[in-house]
């Protein structure tokens, strides 16, 4: 199958899921959340998108409120939400990664991350 026919077609289906996701020339993204009740070393909200280090490929990015926490990489973005959702990640939430992003713990922690980058460099 064609690779234009093949987004399409996944965009397709996935808009039946999530009928507010963003599709841009880019590829996907989409904004999971997941219930805060249980307990995740991964974070609380899930993201996917077009791998920048990987072409054709997607990311699962995972963040809680004090900033990014880990990223998995897969070959198509159905595998990517597959995993997402058997992790728990039901809840679409448009928007949620640029609320989390201006949040004061969100930047204190992007902050620390910086400063022990730097340092380590050194």
């Amino acid at each position: 199958m064609p690779p234009l026919k093949a987004q399409l077609l996944l965009e397709e289906s996935l808009s039946a899921y999530f009928p507010e996701m963003v599709f841009t020339d880019s590829g996907i993204t989409v904004q999971l959340h997941r219930n805060t009740q249980v307990s995740n070393k991964r974070g609380n909200l899930c993201c996917l998108f077009p791998d920048p280090q990987y072409p054709g490929h997607y990311r699962l990015s995972f963040h809680d409120q004090a900033g990014p926490v880990s990223h998995l990489v897969y070959s198509t973005a159905e595998q990517a939400l597959k995993e997402a959702i058997s992790l728990g990640y039901r809840e679409h939430t448009p928007g949620q990664l640029d609320r989390l992003s201006e949040d004061p713990h969100w930047q204190f922690g992007l902050a620390r991350v910086s400063e022990t980058y730097s340092a380590l460099r050194r």
